[in-house]
């Protein structure tokens, strides 16, 4: 009786023992579970802040690229040649990020680019065009066929002639009564 009364006590510590594992156990898990859900709040509020960084870094990338473009126009702008590249930039500049200084640039070059008279066409590209010796006129040789003669200061067609094949070159003789043209036939 006595080894079973040692025995039951035992077991009774024993019991009460491994009681108070689980509840520290279960204390332990629910404290885990706890600090679990903090970081899967932290670890989304950290997704959310890159996001929030590369949007940013995004937008100063495009800010970047259209103040490089006004700088480069700035530059272009005063190089001679240069107006309709420095146009283009500060376009692409207004484009991406309109600033201040792209429209100043804008502003600048398009009173300074010319104004067209008359806009002429022909159905194919241009080969050669030239300016007759009095100045009034001028001929086109294109590559549909034909070489025209416009008046220079309207833009109106004086008269072409057609050609079976691209034509490549146009002239005026000396005194700018004769024009000679030149195709690609050969025969």
């Amino acid at each position: 009786m006595i080894v079973l009364s040692v025995t039951a006590v035992y077991q009774s510590r024993k019991a009460s023992a491994n009681e108070k594992l689980a509840q520290e156990q279960k204390i332990l898990a629910q404290k885990n579970e706890k600090l679990a859900q903090k970081n899967a709040e932290i670890a989304q509020e950290n997704a959310d802040a890159a996001i929030k960084n590369q949007e940013i870094a995004e937008k100063n990338q495009v800010i970047a690229e259209a103040q490089r473009s006004a700088a480069r126009a700035q530059i272009y702008q005063s190089k001679v040649g240069g107006l309709y590249i420095s146009t283009l930039l500060a376009l692409d500049s207004m484009r991406r990020s309109p600033s201040q200084e792209a429209e100043d640039i804008l502003r600048k070059n398009i009173s300074l680019l010319p104004v067209p008279i008359a806009q002429m066409e022909q159905s194919d590209i241009i080969n050669a065009l030239e300016i007759s010796p009095s100045g009034d006129s001028f001929v086109t040789a294109s590559a549909d066929g034909t070489a025209c003669v416009w008046e220079l200061q309207d833009g109106k067609m004086r008269f072409c002639v057609d050609s079976p094949d691209a034509v490549e070159d146009a002239a005026f003789s000396p005194d700018g009564k004769i024009v000679a043209t030149g195709d690609v036939s050969v025969k």
